[in-house]
């Protein structure tokens, strides 16, 4: 707890501290109105992912700068919108996203990503098709290499994004990650 002056002269009883009644400059408060910030952002699907033919590839390939590795990937794409907040003009802007999905053929892992915006790609979601059948850390690693490459290949400095996987159900491993519960989730990774 802070002491004000007043709390000192109620304390000590002289009279000549209750004049200054200021409290000192850290403990003011200064409370506002619920801001429009504090509503979460919005992020919605407006499709699910259908596959891209080749014709919607090379549509997608001539407006994004983007090339297909139809060898080491399936391709899927869908329309989001995104809700931001501009703190300079005080108001939303929506945005429509042309999101896609890049499965690794072996692995069957998938990147659900935004990748209109260069120099990063937005990750939005990193899942397998079933989430039932895990498919181990260094299949998961070289697969996570390869999407990394064909990253680079089109001129992206690197990728970012938040991890949701813990929304999911997953295969608990309760003998390698006891201490944990069996969530290998939870474990840090050394990637």
């Amino acid at each position: 707890m802070r002491w004000t002056h007043d709390r000192i002269a109620l304390l000590t009883g002289n009279k000549s501290l209750t004049t200054y009644q200021t409290k000192p400059e850290s403990t003011r408060l200064s409370f506002q109105p619920q801001n429009q910030r504090s509503k979460a952002l919005g992020f919605e699907y407006l499709s699910e992912y259908h596959p891209m033919p080749k014709e919607a590839q090379n549509a997608f390939s001539a407006k994004y700068g983007i090339s297909f590795d139809v060898d080491r990937f399936d391709y899927r794409q869908a329309k989001a919108k995104q809700r931001t907040y501009l703190e300079t003009s005080n108001n939303w802007i929506s945005k429509e996203l042309d999101c896609i999905r890049v499965v690794e053929k072996q692995t069957k892992l998938f990147f659900d990503c935004d990748i209109t915006s260069k120099p990063h790609a937005h990750v939005l979601f990193l899942g397998l098709d079933d989430p039932q059948k895990p498919i181990g850390f260094f299949k998961m690693k070289k697969a996570m290499m390869v999407f990394r490459d064909w990253l680079e290949e089109n001129e992206f400095d690197g990728a970012f994004g938040r991890s949701v996987a813990s929304q999911h159900k997953t295969k608990l491993n309760k003998r390698r990650y006891s201490a944990l519960g069996g969530d290998w989730r939870r474990a840090k990774a050394n990637i």
